[in-house]
C-alpha cells in the first residue's frame, strides 16, 4: 500500500508524483517537471523528507524541478542512461542525475521495480 498525492505542476500541466507509504514521512518525488518551490513547499507543510527523485523519462517538462530539487535536499535523482542520447533542447539542457536505475531497489521504504518501456524516449521507464 502507498500514498500518492499529485501535484500538476507547469505551463504543460504534468503530474509530479510523490509517494510514501501511508504513516510515513520518507518519500520519493516523480517527474518534479516545474514549480520546484511549490513541491518543497508541499513537502514542508506535510512534515516529508524526501528520499529520491524517480524520472519516468527526460523531457523538459519532467526534469525541469530536478536541480532545484535535488540541491534543496541532497537527494539521489535516478534515470536511465540512455536519456542522455536525447539532443538538449529535448532535455532543456544536460540532464541532472545521480544514478542510474537498478532492475530493482528500495528507498523511502518502499520497493520498486523498474521497466524500461522505450518508444517516448530511448530510456523510458515505468515503475511498479
Amino acid at each position: 500500500m502507498i500514498q500518492l498525492d499529485i501535484l500538476v505542476v507547469g505551463a504543460y500541466q504534468v503530474n509530479c508524483y510523490v509517494v510514501r507509504k501511508p504513516d510515513s514521512n520518507r518519500c520519493v518525488v516523480i517527474d518534479p517537471g516545474d514549480e520546484p518551490e511549490r513541491i518543497l513547499t508541499f513537502l514542508r507543510e506535510n512534515g516529508l523528507l524526501l528520499e529520491g527523485i524517480l524520472l519516468t523519462h527526460g523531457h523538459f517538462d519532467h526534469v525541469g524541478g530536478v536541480k532545484t530539487l535535488a540541491a534543496e535536499t541532497n537527494c539521489p535523482v535516478y534515470i536511465r542512461a540512455e536519456e542522455t542520447a536525447m539532443p538538449p533542447q529535448m532535455t532543456a539542457g544536460p540532464l541532472y542525475f545521480t544514478h542510474e536505475y537498478p532492475a530493482q531497489f528500495q528507498i523511502a521504504g518502499m520497493d520498486f521495480s523498474v521497466l524500461h518501456t522505450p518508444g517516448h524516449t530511448p530510456g523510458s521507464v515505468c515503475l511498479c
